[in-house]
């Protein structure tokens, strides 16, 4: 968008006067244009002399003569430069139909009227300023989108401004965004125009709707958090899992596999990272298993780490990877996360509290947790 200078020139004819005690009558607004610049609400007006102009034409009345150097032309120049001053009554933030009025500060022309053998003539003028164009109204959030980086609750905002670029604006805006980092699902994000923005686009015609736009954090990947958002498909399939291992390890260690009276789910813990935390593996998904054999009962459990709930809502997880007591049971030799009873060893737990002290207690300083087991 092209600015279309408004000039107003007060034009008389340029007529050089000798007054009766010699002096040259000149009347400095032959030499004057004033102009308004801009867009209607954002307009702003400006004046100059043309101070060479006056001096070729008077010349002899400044004291030089003809052919004279160019170090006492700009003498000249400097002296009337620095005592030749004025101003509007409003320079800045015009509208078309606003008056305002040009004013001469003549306090410094007797100086110059004592220097030189001139004698000034100035006008005050008054105008109505017309014909700035109008500013386009431009909400920038309109063309910008956000994108996400890593995992929540440690994802990244950017900002994707590739529709911003394609209006081709005249100028540059440039955003800053709070917080950038360490995002979750829900969080709130603030994107802001930089300082300075508002003003430089009023400038090349446009005038911003919204300067700063908030964004709720969605579409991420995220760290299973809560029990509640654990597809059932998903739960099923670990449970299961869990149990054909359990299975497989009575098969394996006990002298009589027959006596497998069943292998019954008690529930979850979940251990989420402490706020604050940052580790590898963000969180633990146990099932709790109670081990029922011919005359007892007694506990294991199988765990999944980094357990992920995707942006389309579905889950991830590594059946590959779960986790289960480790121990041997083999030739009268026990190691590991064994207990006897009846003269017989057993991988696992004779009770739930010492399952629950190994699995959580020892974690608590890292994580917080969540427990579904009855």
């Amino acid at each position: 968008m092209k600015v279309k200078p408004i000039v107003v020139t007060v034009a008389s004819v340029m007529c050089c006067l000798l007054t009766g005690c010699g002096r040259t009558e000149i009347n400095v607004n032959n030499y004057l244009t004033t102009e308004v610049n801009g867009y209607d609400g954002n307009g702003y007006a400006g004046w100059n002399v043309d101070l060479g102009q006056l001096v070729k034409d008077n010349y002899q009345a400044f004291g030089l003569k003809e052919g004279y150097s160019v170090m006492e032309y700009q003498a000249v120049l400097e002296k009337l430069k620095n005592n030749m001053k004025a101003d509007y009554d409003k320079a800045e933030e015009l509208s078309n139909g606003d008056t305002i009025k040009f004013t001469w500060d003549t306090s410094n022309f007797k100086t110059l009227e004592s220097d030189y053998k001139v004698k000034f003539e100035t006008e005050d003028v008054e105008m109505t300023v017309s014909g700035l164009q109008e500013v386009v109204e431009l909400n920038v959030f309109d063309s910008i989108k956000l994108q996400y980086t890593g995992t929540a609750p440690n994802a990244s905002a950017m900002i994707d401004n590739s529709a911003l670029a394609d209006l081709n604006l005249p100028m540059n805006i440039s955003f800053e965004i709070s917080p950038r980092d360490g995002l979750n699902v829900g969080d709130t994000v603030k994107v802001s125009v930089i300082k300075g923005t508002e003003e430089a686009c009023l400038s090349a015609g446009y005038r911003l709707t919204e300067t700063e736009h908030e964004y709720k954090v969605d579409g991420l990947d995220s760290y299973l958090k809560s029990l509640d958002d654990l597809p059932a498909d998903a739960s099923e399939k670990m449970k299961k899992n869990g149990s054909d291992l359990i299975e497989a390890e009575i098969a394996s260690y006990w002298d009589n596999p027959a006596d497998l009276d069943g292998i019954t789910l008690l529930g979850n813990y979940l251990l989420t990272t402490k706020e604050g935390y940052v580790q590898n593996t963000n969180n633990v998904l146990v099932y709790v298993y109670e081990v029922k054999a011919k005359d007892f009962s007694y506990y294991s459990y199988v765990e999944y780490g980094n357990v992920m709930i995707l942006s389309d809502g579905t889950c991830s997880f590594n059946l590959a990877e779960a986790m289960k007591p480790v121990g041997t049971v083999a030739l009268g030799t026990t190691w590991g996360t064994t207990f006897e009873h009846n003269g017989l060893n057993y991988i696992g737990y004779a009770d739930l509290d010492t399952l629950f002290n190994e699995v959580v207690t020892q974690r608590v300083d890292l994580y917080d947790y969540k427990s579904t087991v009855s």
